[in-house]
């Protein structure tokens, strides 16, 4: 037997141990050249692009460029009305104002269906209830606080002027002035202002009775003795009037009517003074 042969047949283990260390060697040398050439650096950026997720930053990092005002200046012509704010809620929103400007009218040049005014200033207390232009800065930054009604926020006055009260239109004027599936009712008493329940509920006015009224279909579902009544108008005529009586004894026809969460209140359709 060879002495170089292994008893099995193979090549002997002396000549088998000095080849496989010189390819490994060759290998290594060409895999080294080859990490240096511009193909391997390609693959090796193609496959890591591959294994690893994209980051996408944060979006509290990302900062607006141009971050809007605060406060913009506009101009409104609308209704005062009381704000219909609670004490609570008030005190909540640090707001002190009593006051709200509603039913904006088409010189508006602010896409909001009421503010509530922040000043408590003597000519929004005489213009109550009346049809007024107004000047002066809307604050957007307040408009979430509010959790109520999105369409309303703050607004600063810098300038009052009263207007006609065919500036405004704060109520539909049909053309059919009575309803005729309700019964008409003929009430004497006094006007007097109210203030809102909430600030969308616009129950802005009241009728002092004469004489106490029964009415057979409150929501209670028995009769109730009633010595005050909420009333509406049925048109911008009747508001106007009713703006010029307040504090003073009326004659009014209209139809009890159902309102907000069951109420009732008085429509009035035809009304003239006592005095």
């Amino acid at each position: 037997m060879d002495p170089n042969t292994h008893p099995d047949g193979n090549t002997s283990t002396k000549k088998s141990s000095f080849i496989r260390p010189l390819i490994f060697l060759m290998l290594g040398v060409a895999l080294g050249a080859f990490s240096q050439t511009d193909q391997c650096r390609k693959f090796i950026s193609q496959i890591t692009s591959f294994v690893q997720p994209s980051i996408t930053p944060s979006p509290s990092t990302l900062q607006p460029t141009n971050p809007p005002n605060s406060e913009t200046q506009t101009t409104l012509v609308g209704v005062v009305r009381s704000s219909g704010l609670s004490a609570d809620l008030q005190a909540r929103l640090d707001f002190i104002g009593r006051y709200q400007i509603t039913d904006l009218g088409p010189n508006s040049t602010y896409p909001f269906n009421s503010y509530f005014i922040k000043d408590d200033l003597p000519e929004l207390y005489t213009n109550l209830g009346k049809c007024v232009f107004l000047q002066g800065t809307v604050n957007n930054t307040l408009e979430s606080t509010l959790l109520l009604n999105p369409n309303e926020t703050f607004f600063s006055v810098t300038n009052l002027t009263p207007l006609a009260y065919t500036q405004c239109s704060p109520y539909f004027d049909p053309v059919d002035p009575i309803t005729p599936t309700l019964k008409s009712q003929i009430f004497t008493g006094t006007i007097q202002r109210t203030d809102r329940v909430a600030p969308d509920i616009n129950y802005d006015y009241e009728l002092i009775l004469d004489e106490p009224f029964v009415d057979e279909f409150n929501a209670s579902g028995l009769p109730l003795t009633q010595t005050r009544l909420t009333i509406m108008p049925r048109s911008n005529t009747i508001w106007q009037q009713i703006e010029e009586t307040i504090g003073q004894k009326v004659r009014v026809i209209g139809t009890m009517e159902w309102g907000y969460a069951e109420s009732r209140h008085f429509v009035i359709k035809e009304l003239t003074s006592n005095q």
